[in-house]
């Protein structure tokens, strides 16, 4: 379980606020233990927030400061699936000997006013570098975020494009800070709410399809079908090495699946990024 007192200075720093019943669905304690965790934080962490009667919640300081080495690949997992990550001290494992991700490469400085943004559903002024476009300063209302292939996005909508797009992380190169620009409508991501199907096959040009259709689970039947959010369906067959190509033309031996109702997804904008798309 993680530490409880780290948790309360992750939800602080990550999205800006918590309270008491916050903590007892995270982690499942009592009233009596988040009430000790919350008067133990407040002990040696005083000046990292405050308690905001009308809200009912306890909210960030200006001069807030984290104590603790928070990894932002884990808030942001938390924060996103609800998924916390913890090390036993089981010694008789049989994977690797090294773990695979490696270190952070994600800003704790960086990420945190991201989030915050979200929670508090205020625009900001970011520095981006973009292998699309020259422009490097963005003003950006944070929407949502997600990971796809080891990297992490974040779901924004561009008051100067007035559209709506995703950024990764990794390019966000410094917030300016919160914007002067006005949210002037209901912003209304219908990419992110609405889904679409994906239509799969194993890839008519494999040499051996029987293990492809049992990675599927396709032994009794023709295609797989899963739902996704239209936002996330270029992602998702980005993930799986789907052939996304009109023909099915690229090679079986790495793409060993096919989308099969590609007609249905051509205006769906996350489509760009799927292996082999032509609009």
């Amino acid at each position: 379980m993680i530490n409880s007192v780290y948790l309360v200075d992750l939800l602080l720093s990550y999205t800006g606020s918590f309270n008491r019943q916050q903590l007892m669905d995270l982690t499942g304690m009592s009233i009596a233990t988040a009430t000790r965790t919350i008067k133990k934080y407040k002990e040696s962490n005083e000046d990292n927030l405050k308690y905001v009667v009308e809200n009912k919640r306890y909210e960030i300081t200006n001069i807030f400061k984290s104590n603790f080495n928070i990894i932002a690949e884990d808030a942001l997992k938390l924060l996103a699936y609800g998924q916390q990550r913890t090390q036993t001290g089981y010694l008789n494992t049989i994977g690797p000997a090294v773990a695979s991700n490696g270190s952070s490469n994600l800003s704790p400085d960086i990420v945190p006013e991201i989030t915050r943004a979200i929670y508090s559903k205020y625009p900001i002024d970011i520095e981006y570098y973009s292998t699309q476009s020259s422009q490097e300063i963005r003003t950006i209302l944070p929407l949502a975020i997600f990971e796809s292939r080891g990297n992490w996005y974040v779901r924004v909508f561009d008051l100067k494009d007035n559209g709506y797009k995703t950024f990764k992380f990794i390019r966000i190169n410094s917030v300016i800070g919160i914007s002067n620009e006005k949210i002037t409508e209901v912003i209304n991501d219908k990419e992110w709410g609405e889904t679409v199907t994906l239509t799969l096959g194993t890839h008519p040009n494999h040499h051996n399809p029987k293990g492809l259709k049992k990675d599927l689970g396709l032994l009794d039947k023709p295609v797989f079908n899963l739902t996704v959010p239209k936002a996330l369906a270029g992602f998702k067959l980005a993930e799986l090495a789907v052939d996304s190509s009109p023909d099915g033309s690229l090679s079986p031996d790495y793409f060993q699946y096919r989308l099969l109702n590609l007609h249905e997804l051509m205006k769906v904008s996350s489509m760009k990024i799927a292996p082999g798309f032509i609009q």
